[in-house]
């Protein structure tokens, strides 16, 4: 270590043990364990060292990550050979599909499509797709009927389930037009929108979301059957 004196003022400067080149003292970390109370190595090149570290530590990890992976793979090979389960079946053939939920290789048309998968078909066959269905719906009921209607509100109208129940709320729950809880109909309730906008109007009961489409929302026609309605009892 040195020390160089400039306009009356005293500096430190030393000597990098990595670069080599002379620098402040300001320029190297401090460290306790060392004479000078700073770091042999300035600022810079432990900069340059920590990411160099940093980058070695990540290629070893990934390194054994890679292995690990291979580990686990030859082991449950080597279970599978034993159950005599591999190499696999070959899933999609000229004779058909293989389900792998019955085990049996079904026609092409017995699989429903799906987009996303590499030969556009699911797993399952229609017939144990549908049962593996009803088995999730048996098991949490509550969770798949919340789980669709979220669904068909997103898809259909654009809502979130917050919009839909403030939207209910306001109208205490009950039907827009014959004001009658909704929680007491049996049956599903609809959400009510115009065909054109695809503007949401409210929430009615099923009863009078069909009424509105029969009568084709056309108000002339709507005003005439109350009339008729009146007429029939007398009151005109």
């Amino acid at each position: 270590m040195e020390t160089a004196t400039v306009s009356n003022v005293v500096e430190i400067t030393k000597r990098c043990i990595k670069c080599g080149a002379n620098k402040t003292a300001s320029s190297f970390p401090r460290d306790n364990t060392c004479k000078s109370g700073f770091s042999g190595v300035c600022r810079a090149c432990h900069t340059v060292r920590q990411r160099m570290c940093k980058a070695n530590n990540q290629e070893k990890a990934k390194r054994k990550q890679l292995a690990d992976s291979h580990k686990r793979r030859t082991k449950r090979i080597a279970v599978l050979t034993a159950l005599g389960q591999w190499p696999p079946l070959e899933r999609t053939t000229e004779e058909g599909r293989y389900c792998t939920r019955c085990k049996i290789r079904q026609p092409l048309d017995q699989f429903p499509r799906h987009a996303k998968a590499s030969d556009g078909l699911r797993v399952y066959c229609r017939k144990c797709g549908n049962t593996a269905l009803r088995e999730a719906r048996a098991k949490k009921p509550e969770a798949y009927k919340n789980y669709k209607l979220e669904r068909t509100l997103k898809l259909k109208y654009g809502l979130t389930m917050a919009t839909y129940r403030a939207l209910l709320e306001a109208q205490g729950s009950r039907c827009a037009i014959c004001r009658v809880g909704l929680e007491q109909r049996v049956g599903k309730i609809a959400v009510d929108h115009c065909h054109e906008t695809n503007a949401v109007r409210g929430i009615l009961c099923s009863c009078c979301n069909l009424a509105i489409g029969l009568f084709k929302e056309n108000e002339d026609a709507l005003r005439s059957a109350i009339l008729y309605l009146r007429k029939a009892r007398g009151d005109i």
